[in-house]
Parts: C-alpha cells; sequence; structure tokens
C-alpha cells in the first residue's frame, strides 16, 4: 500500500543533554538563565551535547525550550504537575509571563514551515540547549 506524506523532510527531534539543573531538580526554561554559567550543561550533557553537534548546521531561535514564565523559574521539578494540569485543563492558559501549549506547538509550525520551504527529501536533526559547552 502506497503512503504519502505532507512533510519534505526526514525529522529527529533531541532535547539538550543532561544540565546542572537537571542534576538539582530545578525548572530553567528562561533564555536569561538557560545561559548563565550556573545553569550550563553538566559534563554527561557535554559529552551528549558534542556528540550531538558533529551533526550541527544552523540555528533556529524558534527551536527553543518553553518558557513557562518567572513564576516557575528556578523552582523544583515539582512545580511541573501544576504547569501540566494547568496545561491539561487549557492549552491556550499562560503561565504568568510565560508561554502556553497552543505559543509553543505556534512557534514550532513556524519552525517547521521554514525547513519546509528551504529543504527538500533531507534528514533534519532538531536539538535545543542554550547551555554553554
Amino acid at each position: 500500500m502506497a503512503t504519502s506524506s505532507f512533510l519534505r523532510n526526514r525529522y529527529w527531534v533531541l532535547r539538550h543533554g543532561k544540565s546542572i539543573p537537571n542534576e538539582k531538580g530545578l525548572i530553567v526554561s528562561s533564555l536569561e538563565n538557560g545561559i548563565r554559567l550556573e545553569y550550563q550543561l553538566a559534563s554527561e550533557g557535554v559529552e551528549q551535547a558534542e556528540l550531538a553537534g558533529k551533526l550541527f548546521l544552523k540555528v533556529m531561535e524558534d527551536l527553543r525550550e518553553r518558557y513557562f514564565g518567572p513564576s516557575f523559574e528556578l523552582l523544583p521539578h515539582d512545580k511541573y504537575t501544576e504547569i501540566w494540569a494547568m496545561d491539561e485543563k487549557d492549552p491556550f492558559t499562560r503561565p504568568e509571563g510565560g508561554e502556553s501549549v497552543d505559543d509553543v506547538a505556534s512557534r514550532l509550525a513556524s519552525a517547521m514551515a521554514t525547513m519546509e520551504s528551504e529543504y527538500q527529501g533531507k534528514y533534519i536533526y532538531n536539538m535545543n540547549s542554550s547551555g554553554h559547552w
């Protein structure tokens, strides 16, 4: 049976490598904090990023982590349950100063449209990380 796809490329998505906030159990979603040295990649994450980075070709600003807003920034991971409950109730609700699920979906759709218009028949790996390594 023949299948067709509306996408002209094949995509793989990679999350950034293990970070110091991951090890400490902290939420770090703002670009301002994400680039600070104390929130950089952990040594294991540096190795992971170096391996994935060998394929790196282009930066796209729309391919970044969701920003949860200042009310969740630098809080423990257990606060994610509040975020996910809010998301489940209404994907259009924004945490104060942050992005909704819909905002992120729109940002990613824009990035996908850009990649689809620029490339055809390619294998595209998307990786997000704002840490220093």
